[in-house]
């Protein structure tokens, strides 16, 4: 009778402590043991396709489409509608971003814009899903509409002869240094207004 309930006492002790060691374990996020670099090139942004009207589906694989939509009908790539001498220059696009210690360095460049970009400023937005342990009962999840489009501080322009770019560090009073925060990158844009003109993404000639 005895040694059952030591026995008992033991496995109960070992539950404890696993479950303590869980509950230890969650007062951070779940991450990896190196991240801290973000590439992409940029390309045109399009609307989302939510009303499907008439028999319009791509070929290859078959899938229902709407006609294609830019988000923003002004400033855009250079392409057929420019003049030949402009079309000579490809656009393009890249955003980078880099963390060291508590801060995220960001970078961006766009080249071979269209008339409609010019003199524009460009800015560089994030949407991300955000879990970290700096909070008042860690972990937790920043709720995404707060962090929708959210601003990196990386203006990019005036636009001049279709070409801008930036730079901007996104630090103390952002983001907590030694507060393990996990951030997903949901997109990158840039934004002509409040319109996103370019977004994260690759193009397939």
């Amino acid at each position: 009778m005895r040694m059952k309930v030591l026995t008992c006492l033991a496995v109960a002790a070992g539950v404890v402590g696993v479950a303590s060691l869980a509950l230890a374990q969650e007062t951070s996020p779940n991450g990896p043991g190196k991240a801290n670099k973000f590439q992409s090139t940029l390309v045109t942004a399009y609307q989302s396709c939510t009303t499907l009207a008439g028999s319009n589906s791509t070929v290859t694989l078959p899938l229902p489409a709407c006609d294609a939509v830019r988000s923003d009908a002004a400033c855009g790539f250079l392409d057929s509608t420019d003049t030949a001498d402009s079309v000579a220059e490809k656009g393009s696009g890249k955003v980078k971003a880099t963390v060291s210690g508590a801060t995220i360095k960001i970078s961006a460049q766009l080249k071979g814009l269209n008339a409609g970009c010019e003199g524009k400023t460009l800015n560089m937005v994030s949407t991300a899903r955000v879990t970290s342990e700096d909070c008042t009962t860690p972990p937790c999840t920043v709720a995404d509409a707060a962090t929708k489009d959210f601003p990196t501080g990386c203006a990019c322009g005036p636009v001049a002869g279709g070409a801008c770019s930036c730079s901007s560090v996104v630090g103390p009073g952002v983001l907590a240094g030694g507060k393990d925060t996990n951030i997903q990158l949901l997109g990158t844009a840039a934004l002509d207004g409040s319109v996103h003109a370019f977004e994260g993404g690759v193009f397939i000639p």
